[in-house]
């Protein structure tokens, strides 16, 4: 379900950012523990923490984004 609709969406984004990203896939799965979408799933908030940060780097393979350095 949360990959689902985070690839739907990413497919939209015009920018393709470090930030594009992870704040789509912020908001999508924030979205869904507000509506209550997870009750009946057996997870845990620590897993679901692991499964953004695995879906953002993933996502960012696929679009070759690359990380931001900080700037000297």
């Amino acid at each position: 379900m949360m990959c689902d609709s985070i690839e739907a969406a990413s497919r939209s984004l015009k920018e393709k950012t470090h930030k594009s990203i992870s704040d789509i896939v912020d908001s999508i799965i924030n979205y869904q523990l507000i509506e209550n979408q997870y009750d009946d799933a057996n997870i845990t908030f620590k897993e679901i923490k692991l499964a953004k940060q695995i879906i953002k780097n993933r996502l960012m393979n696929i679009y070759h984004v690359r990380i931001e350095y900080p700037k000297e």
